[in-house]
């Protein structure tokens, strides 16, 4: 690229601001320098390295250049023969020998992540013998180490005895000087590196030595005490011994740098490259720039490009623009009114690939697509030299000149208002004639113009194509929309019209333009409106299609999140299952631990077992005894509907049979007996049958208390003790494995036959209705489960049992904690519990009475 296209496209000025985001002075060099590559590969090479910068980046991590200096000027004084680098010189170099070794450990350590950096980076020298050699002089503030040699230890620890004895002296030479009216002020300074007393000049003669200076009003005189002297004397010999040991030193250790200031200046080489592409990247990052889609030849597509330098200074006005050209495309004519965007679009397009070959992102989309040109050639710009007495068409033909030379079939050529600054007629020939020839030899050529003609040999030339830039129909300023294949008006006389120029003279512009021509701009005003409403309508489907892929995605999400929660779900159910499961199976190997041995446990059968009997015997006779108490005497009056004490009766809300005990006419209620419990009923809830004896035990006892005649009877009472226990059976065993009943049946609308009685001697024992000792409530849903519980634990009460078993299963546990909140309700439960192994572990509850 020759100078006159760098200054038309002020790509320098563009360097210039990306070079701000290097981190040293080398690699700001780097950028400021650079120039585009024409090889392929060299091109693919840079953009592969700005590409793995970009991923280094967005990954929230940097290459280690911080510290990095140009040490250029250092290595070229090194270099020269006798030198000596001072002792300010050594830190700068000992910085960038170790960011040198930072960055290609961080490469070595990246390099299957980043492999392009890498090979980069790589040849980098490290020197650790120089390091070592550095840090044996310096420390890490950069000064001389004490124990740089063994001569140095030695002087500096005469240099501190003796500045110690010189800090005595004087100090004791100030105080035996106070309160004799001798010294202008209580403290000495330094001149020329000498501890000097302010003595006053009258008493100038009380205080030996030698005079350094006087001050202006002299009064004072700065006296070097005799006493001093030798002191500082000794002490000036010792730094100068000092000096000449650091000179040596340092000479020492210029020599051991010496070989390797090749090595250094390839690595300031190599890693001024590293920080110039990590700039790049920076900039990119914080811009949003992008790589694109980079070809050797074939068609060029940018899509929403932005100018660089205009986005890089003003992004908030930057408009971006869209140009699809395809690989027969060779010319772009751009027409349009003034001040409309033409000439930025032609450089927009220039610069994208222009930094494109120089391996730095572009403000553009990654799926834009930029050919590689060998050249970059324009005319850009008014060419008017009044030194060299050129006018502005001369200057252009020269440009003309040197730019036909120049094009070949990979060249970008960029001309401005070409055919301009002469005859309208001869310029439009001249210029018709320029692009003829290049659209048949240049790469690509994109010109502006106004000239009629040349925009309808674009329309009729194959190769060559239009477009243009117009004014918005609402504010007539200008649009920044760049439309393909439509040439534009240059609308000279709205924009002076906008101006402010007189109406007057925009009327009689109007009669002198002629007819064909208005028709022409007629006609292009009519094709902009169509494009317009065309435009229009693509952008709402544009939007439309914009809200199906939201409400597409959002869909998706939703569907995702409702299988992330069907997934927690399952899990959460499978950790609660393998909870109870360890939680059962501990309770078995307890169980196990605790189980007696065959013979103890047939003991304690045993004992339980006659404990029961005694118990419940105990039990009915309590009973008996207690309802022949309470029973009231009979009277003479008529009791209500016919009932009399002793009546057995059908209680419809309680589903039971029951014995009439008391009956109060005032309150229309009944006291009755169900089984062993008590209640009051209204005697409207009680269905009358025939009158029943009235000596009655009702009773579920295995062993029926009997009148002294039934145990003479003993073989029939065996007799009826099978039946008895069908029913009343003495804390019964409850099986682990049943077969599941399909549903627990409905209650009769009908009252149940009531119990048979069967006479025991003087006593008769009713045997009641079957009540099963377990309720299995497998496929009941949970309101089902509930009411069928409730009929059944009713049921099971007036059965006078003590306990019973619900079968509930584990499934997701919802049944059975619906089952036992019911139970912390019933009053008549006195406690509830899963069962045993034995009993059937977690699927069944055990209920108390």
């Amino acid at each position: 690229m020759d100078a006159r296209t760098r200054d038309a496209l002020e790509l320098d000025r563009l360097l210039e601001h990306l070079a701000g985001h290097a981190q040293s002075p080398p690699g700001a060099a780097v950028i400021r320098a650079l120039e585009p590559a024409v090889d392929p590969a060299a091109v693919a090479l840079r953009l592969k390295r700005s590409g793995e910068a970009l991923a280094l980046l967005d990954s929230g991590k940097v290459l280690p250049l911080g510290g990095l200096e140009d040490i250029g000027p250092l290595l070229g004084h090194a270099r020269i023969v006798g030198s000596v680098l001072g002792p300010e010189e050594w830190m700068p170099l000992r910085r960038f020998l170790a960011v040198a070794h930072d960055v290609r450990d961080y490469a070595t350590r990246h390099a299957d992540t980043y492999p392009t950096l890498a090979r980069l980076i790589l040849p980098l020298v490290e020197t650790p013998e120089l390091i070592r050699a550095i840090d044996r002089v310096f420390d890490a503030d950069g000064l001389v180490r004490d124990d740089a040699s063994r001569d140095l230890a030695r002087i500096r620890s005469d240099r501190r005895r003796h500045e110690a004895h010189q800090k005595r002296t004087v100090q004791r030479l100030l105080e035996t000087l106070r309160g004799h009216n001798v010294l202008q002020d209580d403290f000495t300074t330094l001149r020329d590196g000498r501890h000097v007393f302010p003595v006053r000049a009258s008493a100038r003669s009380r205080l030996p030595g030698i005079v350094h200076a006087t001050s202006g009003t002299g009064e004072t005189v700065y006296v070097e005490p005799n006493e001093v002297v030798e002191v500082s004397n000794r002490l000036e010999l010792v730094r100068q011994e000092e000096q000449q040991e650091i000179n040596r030193l340092l000479r020492e250790l210029t020599a051991e740098l010496r070989p390797h200031l090749p090595d250094l200046e390839s690595n300031l080489e190599i890693l001024a490259q590293v920080d110039a592409v990590q700039g790049l990247a920076r900039h990119a990052a914080r811009r949003s720039w992008k790589i694109p889609v980079v070809a050797e030849g074939g068609a060029l597509k940018l899509f929403a490009a932005h100018h660089p330098l205009l986005h890089v200074l003003h992004p908030d006005e930057s408009v971006p623009i869209t140009v699809t050209l395809e690989q027969q495309d060779r010319l772009l004519l751009l027409s349009g009114p003034n001040a409309g965007g033409k000439t930025t679009a032609m450089k927009t397009i220039a610069l994208c690939a222009v930094l494109v070959q120089c391996g730095s992102p572009i403000p553009a989309s990654p799926d834009s697509r930029i050919p590689i040109f060998d050249a970059v050639l324009a005319d850009i710009g008014d060419q008017q030299d009044l030194g060299e007495g050129l006018s502005t068409f001369t200057g252009h033909v020269r440009r003309l000149k040197e730019v036909m030379a120049a094009a070949g079939r990979r060249s970008l050529v960029l001309f401005d208002e070409l055919g301009t600054g002469t005859d309208p007629e001869e310029g439009g020939a001249l210029a018709q004639a320029v692009l003829e020839e290049l659209v048949g030899r240049a790469g690509l050529t994109l010109t502006t113009s106004h000239l009629g003609p040349l925009k309808k040999w674009a329309e009729d030339t194959p190769g060559a194509r239009n477009a243009s830039f117009g004014l918005d129909p609402a504010t007539q300023r200008p649009a920044f929309r760049l439309r393909l294949d439509l040439p534009g008006a240059s609308e000279a006389l709205i924009i002076a019209r906008n101006e402010g120029l007189p109406t007057r003279l925009l009327e009689r512009a109007r009669s002198l333009v002629g007819e064909q021509k208005a028709a022409l701009g007629e006609l292009i005003h009519r094709i902009e409106e169509r494009e317009r409403l065309l435009g229009d309508a693509l952008r709402e489907t544009e939007a439309r299609a914009q809200a199906l892929e939201q409400q597409e995605k959002l869909a998706q999400h939703r569907a995702e999140q409702l299988r992330e929660e069907r997934r927690r779900f399952k899990a959460e159910a499978l950790d609660e299952r393998d909870r109870l499961l360890r939680e059962a199976r501990e309770r078995l190997e307890r169980l196990i631990a605790d189980l007696p041995g065959e013979e103890e446990l047939r003991q304690r059968k045993d004992a339980l077992n006659r404990a029961r009997g005694e118990a419940l015997a105990e039990q009915q006779r309590i009973t008996a005894e207690r309802r022949l108490l309470e029973r009231p005497a009979p009277t003479s009056a008529p009791e209500p509907g016919g009932l009399r004490s002793g009546a057995r009766v059908w209680v419809r809300p309680l589903r039971a049979w029951a014995t009439v005990l008391t009956l109060d006419p005032d309150t229309q209620k009944a006291r009755v007996l169900i089984g062993s419990v008590e209640a009051d009923v209204r005697l409207d809830d009680l269905q009358r049958r025939a009158p029943e004896p009235v000596e009655v035990a009702d009773t579920l006892d295995s062993e029926p208390v009997a009148a002294p005649e039934a145990k003479r009877r003993k073989k029939k009472s065996r007799r009826l003790k099978a039946p008895i226990e069908q029913v009343a059976t003495s804390t019964p065993s409850l099986p682990v494995n049943r077969p599941t009943p399909r549903r627990a049946p409905k209650p009769p609308s009908e009252p149940p036959p009531e119990p048979t009685p069967t006479t025991l001697g003087n006593t008769l024992v009713f045997r009641r209705e079957h009540v099963p000792l377990e309720l299995d409530l497998h496929g009941y849903r949970v309101d089902e489960a509930l009411a069928a519980l409730d009929r059944y634990l009713d049921r099971a009460l007036l059965a006078d049992y003590p306990h019973v078993r619900i079968v509930h299963g584990t499934g997701e546990g919802r049944l059975y904690r619906a089952v036992h909140e019911f139970l912390r309700g019933c009053r008549h439960v006195k406690r509830f519990r899963f069962g045993t192994p034995d009993e059937g572990g977690g699927g069944c509850t055990i209920v108390e009475f």
